[in-house]
C-alpha cells in the first residue's frame, strides 16, 4: 500500500534558511554560554580577591589607629576618617564595634558615634540605631553561632558581611567589612551584553549573506518551481529555462522532454474526453429525467411510499408519506432505521422488537408482504391503522431492500367498526336494533333463564316532539328513554329497540310480578322527564314464559298486543295531558299568552253569534280562536313577552308559529278539525300574510274572524304595557277592512263592539 505523503508549503530556501539560522542560534548560545562560563569564574575570583584585600585593609587600618593614636583612643573620629578614606568611591562599609555592647567605635558611613544632647550628655551609638537591619541581623548570628561571613538582603541588594575580631587586653572589637553584589556585577552584565551584541551582530551579517547567495544560486530553481506549478495548473505550454548545466538544469531539461509528452498525449485525448463526456452528458440527462418523473409520480401518488436498505434504514420518502407521518423534509428520514422510527411498537403502546417486525423479516425473505392491522408511528409521537405492502427489491439473486407502500385507514377502521356497530346497535340510543335483539330472544330461550319475562314498550308524544322541536328534540326524548331502561334493569338484560318508538325488554329468570315491578319502575321514572316541557310517558305491557314447552314468540306477541291494548284505552287521557301540557308551557313561558288566547275566544265566539252561525260552529270557532297560538310553545321567553319591535331573525321564527300549531293540532282527533283554521290565521284579505298567501274568501271563514280578534286583541291588551284605546284599535281594524281583514268579518265585529 502506498503511504499518503504529506504536503509541505515551506520551500527549499526557507527549510535550509530555518536549518543555518537554528545553527548559528545554537553556535551563539554555545559561545554565549562559555563566554558567560568564564566572565562567572573570573568575576568570582575577582570578587573573592577584592573582599580578601578590603578585610586585610580594614584591619591594617585599624591596627594603625591603635598603634599611633592609642592616648586617643576616645577621639574616633580619626578612625572614622581613615575608614572613610579606605571606602571612598565605592559601596563598600567599614564598621568597627565594642564585642560585647555592640557600641560602635568607628564608621565609615559618616554617622557620630555619639548623640550629644543640649544638656551636654552624650549617648553611645549602637549597631541597631544605624538603620541597617542586616548588620543587625549578622552581629546577633554572629554572637549565637561564631559564624563570621554572611550574605543578606538589604532592600533591592544583596550584602557579603565579614565579621574579623580585633583584641588587646583593653578592648575586645569585631570589625564589620560590608560589600554589595552590584560591585561586581556590574562588570559581569556589561561582558555578557557585549557578548549578546557581537553574537546577534555575526548571525545577522550572516543571515545577509546567505540571503544573498542562496538567491543567487536557487533563483533557477524557483523558476522550475513556478513553471512546474503553472503546467499543473492545465497551462501545458509552460517550459523552464535552462541557465546552468548543474543538477537544476538537468531537472529542467528533464521537465521540458515530459512536458512535450504529455502535451502531445493530452491534445490526442482531449478530442476522446471531449466525445466521451457528451455521451455521458446525454446519459446522466437521461438519468435525471427519467428520476424526476419518477419522483413527480411518486410525490403525486396518495399513498406514502418510502424506499429500504437490507438494514431497514430509510433510501427514499416520497411527499405523501412525509406527510402522514409528519415529518417536514425528507433529510429527516434518510438514514434512520425504519423500524425505531416510525414501527416500533404496537397500537396498545407495548414495544414491538425488530426481530418481530414483519417488514424487516419480508426484506430478509425476499418476499412480498400485506398488512392492515398494524401502526405507524409519526414524529409528534401519535399512531395511525396503517395497510402497507412490502415489496423486496433485488439485484440480480441478490436482495438490495424493499419499497414499502402505505396509507392510513384510521378513518375506515372507524367505519368499519361503525358499520359493525350499526348493524347491531340502534345509533340514536345505543340499545341493540331489531335483528340482534331477534338472535339474543333465540340464545336466551333456554331452561336456565327460566322464567323469562318481556315488557314490550311505546313512547307516547314522540311524533309530537319531532313536530314540534325538530327530530333532535324527538332523539333527546329516546335517548333518554334508554336511559331511564337501563336504569331500571341489571347488566343481565337484555333492552332493544325493535321500531321508532318501540322498546323491548327481555329479563332472563325474571318472574311475572318482578316483571310488573319493573314496568311500574319505568313509568315512575319517565314520568320526570321533560322535553320542551312535555313530560315523557310511555306505555308498557309484559309477559312472562314459565315453561320450556311455552312459544318465546308468542310470549313477545302477547307483550306487544297488551301494551297497545293499554295505549288504546289510555290514549284519549295520555293525548290529553299531552295537550294540556303544550298548553301549559306555553302559558308558563308567557302570562300574556294565556290572557290573549282567553279573550280571543270570547271574542271570537261574539263575531259567530252575530254573524248567525250554529251553535256547533260558534263553539268550533271559539276553540280555534283560543288555540290559535299554540304554535308559539317553541319560541324562546324572551321572544314570547318582548314589546319592542322584532328583528329580522326573531319575526322570522313568529311566523312559523301558525304551521307548527297546524301540525300539533292535526295529532290529535279532537282538534284535528281546527288545524287548518289555525294555520291560515295569519292570512290577509288582500293576499299578503303568510304562510301560503291565500286571498278573499280562499282563506277559510274561521281564520278570518281569528284574524279580526286576535288584531283588537293584541292592540287593547295592556298586559304588555303598550295597549292602545277600544275607539282607537276600533278605528284601525275599520281603517283595514278590505286591505287585511274581510269586510263582513269586520263589520258583524263592529257591530257587537
Amino acid at each position: 500500500m502506498s503511504k499518503n505523503i504529506e504536503k509541505e508549503d515551506l520551500s527549499i530556501t526557507t527549510i535550509i534558511l530555518i536549518a543555518f539560522v537554528s545553527i548559528m542560534i545554537l553556535s551563539a548560545f554555545i559561545i554565549g554560554a562559555i563566554i558567560f562560563r568564564n566572565w562567572l569564574a573570573y568575576a568570582d575570583k575577582s570578587f573573592s580577591d577584592t573582599i580578601s584585600r578590603f578585610d586585610n585593609d580594614v584591619y591594617n587600618v585599624v591596627e594603625f589607629y591603635i598603634e599611633n593614636h592609642f592616648h586617643q583612643i576616645e577621639e574616633t573620629d580619626i578612625l572614622d576618617n581613615h575608614l572613610e578614606m579606605l571606602t571612598k568611591d565605592t559601596d563598600s562599609m567599614a564598621i568597627v564595634i565594642d564585642r560585647n555592647s555592640g557600641k560602635l567605635i568607628g564608621n565609615s558611613v559618616n554617622m557620630d558615634n555619639y548623640l550629644i544632647f543640649q544638656d551636654g550628655r552624650k549617648k553611645e551609638v549602637r549597631i541597631n540605631d544605624m538603620g541597617y537591619p542586616a548588620l543587625t541581623e549578622a552581629y546577633k548570628s554572629y554572637l549565637d553561632t561564631n559564624v563570621t561571613s554572611y550574605k543578606l538582603s538589604n532592600i533591592q541588594t544583596m550584602l557579603y558581611i565579614n565579621i574579623s575580631e580585633y583584641r588587646t587586653e583593653y578592648f575586645d572589637w569585631l570589625i564589620f567589612t560590608v560589600m554589595p553584589d552590584t560591585q561586581f556585577t556590574a562588570a559581569v552584565k556589561e561582558g555578557i551584553i557585549s557578548t549578546i551584541n557581537f553574537s546577534v551582530i555575526t548571525l545577522t551579517v550572516t543571515v545577509v549573506a546567505y540571503l544573498f547567495l542562496a538567491k543567487k544560486l536557487l533563483k533557477p530553481a524557483s523558476h522550475l518551481l513556478e513553471i512546474t506549478k503553472k503546467f499543473g495548473d492545465g497551462d501545458f505550454s509552460q517550459r523552464a529555462v535552462v541557465v546552468r548545466n548543474d543538477e537544476i538544469g538537468m531537472i529542467a531539461k528533464s521537465f521540458n522532454k515530459m512536458a512535450d509528452t504529455i502535451n502531445e498525449l493530452f491534445e490526442n485525448l482531449e478530442e476522446k474526453v471531449a466525445d466521451r463526456t457528451l455521451e455521458l452528458k446525454v446519459a446522466n440527462d437521461l438519468v435525471n429525467n427519467n428520476r424526476n418523473q419518477l419522483r413527480l409520480i411518486l410525490d403525486s401518488t396518495a399513498e406514502g411510499i418510502f424506499g429500504l436498505d437490507v438494514v431497514a434504514n430509510c433510501t427514499f420518502c416520497n411527499a405523501s408519506g412525509l406527510e402522514l407521518l409528519g415529518y417536514n423534509h425528507e433529510d429527516e428520514l434518510i438514514g434512520m432505521n425504519m423500524h425505531y422510527q416510525i414501527h416500533h411498537s404496537r397500537k396498545d403502546t407495548s414495544p414491538l422488537d425488530i426481530t418481530e417486525c414483519r417488514i424487516v423479516k419480508a426484506i430478509k425473505d425476499g418476499a412480498h408482504f400485506y398488512a392492515d392491522d398494524e401502526v405507524f408511528w409519526r414524529k409528534d409521537g401519535t399512531s395511525f391503522d396503517v395497510e402497507y405492502h412490502v415489496l423486496p427489491q433485488l439485484q440480480g439473486d441478490e436482495i438490495i431492500g424493499a419499497v414499502v407502500s402505505f396509507k392510513d385507514i384510521t378513518e375506515s377502521k372507524k367505519a368499519q367498526k361503525q358499520i359493525e356497530y350499526l348493524s347491531s346497535h340502534d345509533p340514536v340510543t345505543g340499545l341493540y336494533n331489531r335483528r340482534i335483539f331477534d338472535n339474543q330472544l333465540k340464545s336466551i330461550d333456554v331452561e336456565k333463564n327460566l322464567p323469562i319475562s318481556i315488557i314490550y314498550g311505546d313512547v307516547n308524544g314522540l311524533k309530537l316532539i319531532n313536530d314540534i322541536y325538530g327530530h333532535e328534540k324527538g332523539d333527546e326524548l329516546l335517548i333518554k328513554t334508554a336511559k331511564v331502561l337501563k336504569n331500571a334493569c341489571r347488566d343481565s338484560d337484555i333492552i332493544a329497540r325493535v321500531g321508532g318508538d318501540e322498546f323491548v325488554i327481555l329479563l332472563p329468570n325474571t318472574k311475572a310480578k318482578e316483571a310488573k315491578q319493573i314496568t311500574q319502575r319505568i313509568k315512575d321514572d319517565f314520568s320526570a322527564e321533560d322535553i320542551g316541557g312535555i313530560r315523557g310517558s310511555i306505555s308498557l305491557a309484559s309477559d312472562t314464559k314459565i315453561t320450556l314447552g311455552q312459544d318465546i314468540q308468542i310470549i313477545l306477541k302477547n307483550a306487544e298486543a297488551e301494551m297497545y291494548k293499554i295505549k288504546s284505552i289510555e290514549r284519549k287521557s295520555i293525548n290529553s295531558k299531552l295537550f294540556d301540557d303544550v298548553m301549559s308551557s306555553l302559558y308558563e313561558k308567557s302570562q300574556r299568552e294565556e290572557l290573549h288566547s282567553s279573550n280571543v275566544a270570547g271574542i271570537c265566539g261574539k263575531i259567530a253569534i252575530n254573524m248567525g252561525l250554529p251553535e256547533t260552529e260558534v263553539k268550533r270557532v271559539k276553540t280555534a280562536g283560543f288555540y290559535h297560538d299554540i304554535g308559539k310553545i317553541v319560541l324562546d321567553k324572551e321572544v314570547l313577552n318582548k314589546t319592542s319591535k322584532l328583528n329580522a331573525q326573531e319575526k322570522e321564527k313568529v311566523e312559523l308559529h301558525s304551521l307548527i300549531g297546524y301540525r300539533i293540532l292535526n295529532l290529535f282527533e279532537e282538534t284535528v278539525d281546527i288545524a287548518d283554521i289555525v294555520l291560515s290565521h295569519h292570512e290577509k284579505w288582500n293576499g299578503k300574510g303568510y304562510p301560503k298567501g291565500l286571498r278573499g274568501e280562499e282563506i277559510p271563514l274561521f281564520a278570518r274572524i281569528i284574524s279580526v280578534a286576535e288584531a283588537y286583541d293584541s292592540m287593547t291588551n295592556k298586559l304588555g304595557g303598550k295597549g292602545i284605546s277600544h275607539e282607537e284599535a276600533l278605528e284601525r281594524i275599520k281603517a283595514l277592512s278590505g286591505i287585511d281583514y274581510d269586510p263582513i268579518v269586520v263589520e258583524n265585529f263592529l257591530h257587537v263592539f
